[in-house]
């Protein structure tokens, strides 16, 4: 069985409309999920040429 990671990069406004659009899907793919694993903190962004941002 084939195995895929899901990244999301990037910040929004956690309004109460947003947290429960997140909560059904979610929901609606929660079956599928294998491994919910842990969130990823503390990252970095890469540019094209290589440096960290």
């Amino acid at each position: 069985m084939k195995k895929f990671v899901f990244l999301a990069h990037g910040t929004m406004e956690r309004t109460p409309e947003f947290l429960e659009a997140q909560r059904v899907w979610w929901s609606s793919m929660q079956g599928h999920v294998i491994d919910s694993g842990n969130p990823l903190t503390n990252g970095h962004d890469v540019t094209a040429t290589g440096g960290v941002c």
